[in-house]
């Protein structure tokens, strides 16, 4: 082999993928809702905090809405 340099890459055949999955009638839920979650989870415990270190009323389900209004709020500005 004269001139010619050996090659040591290796070549992957890749073929087009068919769409076989049924179209289901709820949207997948996005990546970034975990975030969203994830965000709503630790601010309704901040929540928490405030509600039983100043004595006011609530529960956790308060607490979550909460967190959630002002998650939402925070991310639509």
């Amino acid at each position: 082999m004269a001139g010619k340099k050996a090659s040591n890459t290796t070549t992957i055949k890749t073929t087009k993928r068919q769409n076989t999955e049924k179209k289901s009638k709820t949207n997948p839920i996005p990546i970034e809702s975990n975030r969203i979650h994830e965000a709503i989870r630790i601010q309704a415990y901040y929540n928490y905090l405030h509600r039983i270190m100043n004595n006011l009323p609530g529960d956790q389900l308060s607490d979550w809405l909460e967190a959630e209004k002002y998650i939402k709020k925070t991310i639509n500005k």
